[in-house]
């Protein structure tokens, strides 16, 4: 697959991602916007933005028979403030 061709997958597949279009694709290794909605509601899964299968080989790919926390920290966190805030 030329740069090209990769590039202007990457970009297509982004804009469905983020369009709130539920999206399931033909290509079982292309993860569906569903996929990437997990991404945003658990911040540690899910990563493989184009493939699932970097989530598969790391261990970050969702489950969907387990539950996952919203917060995965114990104690108190410090809010890290920035020049915008």
């Amino acid at each position: 697959m030329s740069f090209l061709s990769a590039a202007i997958f990457i970009a297509y597949h982004s804009q469905i991602d983020h369009s709130g279009v539920d999206f399931d694709g033909d290509l079982p290794w292309v993860p569906s916007t569903s996929f990437h909605d997990n991404h945003h509601e658990f911040f540690h899964l899910n990563y493989g933005a184009t493939m699932v299968l970097w989530d598969w080989m790391f261990g970050t790919l969702r489950q969907d028979d387990r539950k996952y926390a919203e917060h995965l920290f114990e104690g108190e966190q410090d809010i890290v403030k920035t020049k915008a805030q």
